[in-house]
C-alpha cells in the first residue's frame, strides 16, 4: 500500500466499506501507512508505519455540535462588547481555542468578526477521529476494540489512584484506612472481571461498561421471606444477564421492553 498522508483518510473514511457497528454507534476505520523518520520503530524497507485512522460517528457529531455552539457562544459575546486588544490574555485555554477560529478586528471600537475557514474545516475534521499508529496486524475493528479495553484500565488505575490518596487522608484510624483499602481492592478486581467476562461473550461489540451500568444499576433486590427476588427484570437486562453467564433470581415481574 502506498504512504497516504492522515488527511487523506478523511475523504475514504466513511465509505460502507470501512463501516461497522460497535457500542450503540457506527464505528469506521480506514487503514493507510505514514512515512516517519529513519531510525523509528516498525518500519517496513519503505520506511512507513500502520496508520489506522478511527471515527465514531455518535461521538463525532456530539463533538461537531459542541463545536458550533462554543463558536457561536464567542461571536455572541464578541458582538455585545467593545473591542478589546488584550482580549486574548483574559481568555480560558478553551476559549482561545475556539478565539484562535475567529479573525477579530476592531471597526469603530467594535469587533469585526470572520471566520477562519481553513481553521474550522480543520478542527470541525478531528470531531470524533483519531489515528494510531501500530506494527499490530489485528484488523481495525479488534484493534479500536483494545484500545478502548486499554483505556479502560488506565481510567480504573487513575480512580484508585485517585480514591486511594482521597480516602487513605481521610481516615483518622488504621482500621478505617485498611477497610477503605480493601473496598477498593475489591471493586477493581470486580470491574476487571467484569470486563473480561464481556470480552469473553462479546457482549464489547455492543457496549461498554459505563453503558453496561447504566442499564443494570436500575435492578433492585428485595428479601420476600427468607427468599431474595429482584422486582424488575427488563429483556435487555435478562439479555445481559445470559450472556454474562450469571444466573438470574426469581423476579416478582418481568417486563418484555
Amino acid at each position: 500500500m502506498e504512504p497516504t498522508p492522515l488527511l487523506d483518510s478523511v475523504k475514504e473514511i466513511e465509505s460502507p466499506l470501512n463501516t461497522d457497528f460497535l457500542n450503540d454507534s457506527s464505528v469506521r476505520g480506514y487503514e493507510t501507512r505514514v512515512m516517519l523518520e529513519n531510525g523509528e520503530f516498525g518500519l517496513d524497507p519503505n520506511g512507513t508505519i500502520r496508520a489506522v485512522v478511527f471515527q465514531d460517528d455518535a461521538r463525532r457529531q456530539i463533538e461537531v455540535s459542541a463545536l458550533y455552539r462554543r463558536l457561536n457562544e464567542l461571536e455572541v459575546f464578541l458582538k455585545g462588547n467593545g473591542y478589546d486588544p488584550f482580549l486574548p490574555k483574559k481568555l480560558s485555554p478553551k476559549q482561545l481555542e475556539i478565539f484562535n477560529l475567529l479573525e477579530v478586528t476592531e471597526k469603530g471600537g467594535r469587533n469585526a468578526i470572520q471566520r477562519k475557514r481553513n481553521a474550522i474545516t480543520a478542527k470541525e475534521n478531528a470531531c470524533g477521529r483519531f489515528a494510531v499508529l501500530t506494527t499490530s496486524t489485528l484488523p481495525w475493528k479488534d484493534l479500536i476494540m483494545e484500545y478502548r479495553m486499554r483505556n479502560e484500565v488506565e481510567y480504573d488505575f487513575s480512580q484508585l489512584q485517585s480514591d486511594l490518596f482521597l480516602g487513605i487522608r481521610g481516615r483518622s484510624v488504621q482500621k478505617s484506612a485498611e477497610g477503605g483499602l480493601l473496598v477498593n481492592y475489591l471493586s477493581l478486581r470486580l470491574r476487571l472481571m467484569l470486563l473480561n467476562r464481556m470480552k469473553e461473550s462479546k457482549l464489547t461489540d455492543e457496549m461498554w461498561i459505563p453503558k453496561l451500568m447504566k442499564v443494570m444499576r436500575k435492578l433492585r433486590i428485595t428479601k420476600v421471606g427468607d427468599e431474595w427476588r429482584l422486582n424488575e427484570v427488563t429483556k435487555k437486562q435478562r439479555e445481559i444477564l445470559s450472556k454474562l453467564g450469571i444466573p438470574l433470581l426469581r423476579p416478582s415481574y418481568q417486563l418484555d421492553a
